[in-house]
């Protein structure tokens, strides 16, 4: 007797667990096509009496919950109500019963409708090549369209295609001129049932072709090759020579041959053709035969009354250099004493510069000078020198310059100067300038310790050069 009663429990709560699971919505009923900024009601059904009161989530897509959100004990349905806040084609409710229940359900394809009860567009895009060569033609088309698209036209925030057509749903385009960012975006300009157009935009990589070449420097009569790369393989390509170089083979291929037959820059253009459209590319970065005079040498400080002469202290050391020049490999120096004395000099690595040691003869009554040259050069050959002379003694009355030990102090007193310069030893680098000077004192700038050159330049223009020392402190 006892097992039968707890059998007929067992059944009774089994039968009673299997309607309490197998509650669930049955469907969520309501409008599908709506206006924005209006209140929906919604029905709810489950697939039978609720057991007990349950409550459930909501999640709305283009609108929110206004009121709503549990169904009564034994009921079958409840309603909600949606209130519909934005123009879209892809509206959405969706419902989860709480748990134990789990079942959910939604309803999608909510058409919400703008102020003039026009639907919204659809999702659109534009199909076609990512990225395109210049002057290579493509087509792209808008799809996803709908009945709410009237027109559409065809444009590029850059600039940078020709377009065949610029209406109608699709569109053949022939990327014209490089990108300043590397992309052009394709826009379809869409004309529709609403008040304003709505734009469509696909980004296209544009391939810039560019030039290669092996070698910076060719002289006459020797050959340099160019190459040609990233153009459209359907192309045609055309050399030409400009300035000092001459055409020699490769005419309608990707590379070309040229001939060195001039002196200064070598120029050439090649230009890409195709149905009726082209681009050219111009390269002038190869230089032909010798490199050119140089128009300055670095470290020489002219007097103020001749570029050509810089004033110089006996026993001192100086450095002279040329400026950087890429069409030169290196330079090419001649120091040589005007005076009948002998020069010590020592250049730099690959001739790039040279010091020169000014003997330490003290003059009495005479010039001493020494004629600096410099030129450039490379495997062709080398430029017509600069030349400048570098001048100390004599009664000249723009040299002060003097190898009498002074202090900083007397030189001072007897210039009252307006600038200073520091040039560090031997080397001859500005180190320190300043202007409007008045009792100087090297130990009180922020120099190392160690020797230097002072140039001090009174009111009047005078410039004294002295060899000074700043100590430890």
């Amino acid at each position: 007797m006892l097992m039968k009663r707890i059998l007929l429990l067992m059944g009774f709560i089994f039968c009673f667990s299997t309607y309490f699971w197998a509650i669930g919505i049955q469907k969520i009923a309501g409008p599908t096509s709506v206006t924005i900024n209006t209140k929906v009601k919604y029905e709810i059904r489950l697939d039978g009496p609720a057991p007990k009161a349950i409550t459930f989530k909501t999640k709305i897509t283009g609108g929110i919950l206004s009121s709503g959100g549990g169904i009564a004990n034994g009921a079958g349905f409840a309603y909600i109500e949606v209130f519909w806040n934005e123009t879209r084609s892809d509206g959405k409710i969706e419902i989860m019963l709480d748990y134990p229940y789990g079942n959910q359900a939604s309803l999608g394809g909510i058409v919400i409708k703008n102020s003039n009860n026009e639907e919204p567009l659809p999702a659109m895009s534009i199909t076609g090549p990512e990225s395109l060569y210049l002057l290579q033609p493509a087509t792209y088309k808008l799809t996803g369209y709908n009945s709410t698209v009237k027109t559409v036209s065809w444009e590029d925030g850059k600039k940078s295609l020709y377009y065949k057509n610029t209406t109608g749903f699709e569109t053949t385009v022939t990327a014209i001129k490089p990108s300043p960012i590397g992309v052009t975006g394709l826009i379809a300009v869409i004309n529709n049932t609403f008040s304003r157009p709505n734009l469509v935009m696909k980004d296209i990589k544009i391939i810039e072709p560019s030039l290669t070449k092996n070698a910076s420097i060719v002289c006459n009569d020797k050959t340099i090759s160019y190459t040609l790369n990233n153009f459209y393989p359907k192309a045609t390509i055309t050399w030409q020579a400009g300035s000092n170089l001459t055409l020699v083979s490769g005419q309608g291929t990707a590379s070309a041959t040229f001939k060195g037959s001039g002196n200064g820059k070598g120029v050439i253009k090649a230009t890409i053709t195709y149905n009726g459209q082209s681009y050219s590319l111009e390269n002038s970065d190869v230089w032909v035969g010798v490199p050119p005079v140089p128009q300055n040498i670095v470290g020489f400080q002219a007097n103020s009354t001749d570029s050509r002469e810089m004033l110089v202290i006996p026993g001192q050391s100086y450095s002279f250099s040329l400026p950087k020049e890429n069409t030169a490999t290196g330079g090419e120096w001649t120091v040589k004493s005007l005076s009948q004395i002998k020069i010590p000099y020592r250049e730099w690595v690959n001739g790039e510069g040279v010091f020169v040691d000014i003997p330490n003869i003290q003059p009495s009554g005479m010039s001493y000078m020494i004629n600096i040259s410099a030129a450039n050069k490379n495997n062709c050959g080398t430029s017509t020198p600069i030349s400048r002379l570098l001048i100390w003694g004599g009664n000249d009355p723009r040299n002060r310059a003097s190898a009498k030990t002074q202090s900083i102090e007397s030189v001072q007193s007897e210039l009252q100067p307006t600038s200073i310069r520091i040039y560090s030893y031997p080397t001859g680098s500005l180190v320190y300038q300043k202007k409007n000077v008045v009792n100087f004192d090297i130990q009180n700038t922020t120099l190392g310790e160690g020797i230097y050159i002072l140039e001090i330049t009174d009111q009047e223009g005078n410039v004294t050069r002295e060899k000074v020392m700043k100590s430890k402190q």
